[in-house]
């Protein structure tokens, strides 16, 4: 997502929702791959800065791994963009997989 789709996000979280965006909230992120042992590496390195492990599964319809991790935070578009780009270089680094 970019900043501008983010930014719309949280007005619709804020006025649809009525969600307090500005207070900490479970915030969950999502990484998919081919390889079990890479999204297994990312999880313990994300496990390391705080993040809590939910599963790592196998995609019902293709070869793909599912990571699932969660962390309590309190993030403002801006910051939630941040986290999302370090996480695309996170995955440029870990090779043959995205985040979703």
């Amino acid at each position: 997502m970019n900043l501008p789709e983010i930014q719309e996000m949280f007005q619709r979280m804020r006025s649809d929702a009525g969600w307090d965006v500005d207070a900490e909230l479970l915030w969950g992120y999502f990484f998919t791959g081919e390889s079990k042992r890479a999204l297994k590496a990312v999880q313990d390195g994300l496990a390391a800065q705080g993040y809590r492990f939910v599963e790592l599964r196998r995609d019902e319809e293709g070869p793909f791994f599912w990571l699932h991790v969660e962390r309590v935070e309190t993030h403002s578009p801006q910051t939630l963009h941040a986290r999302s780009q370090a996480f695309h270089q996170l995955a440029d680094k870990a090779g043959n997989w995205w985040k979703a």
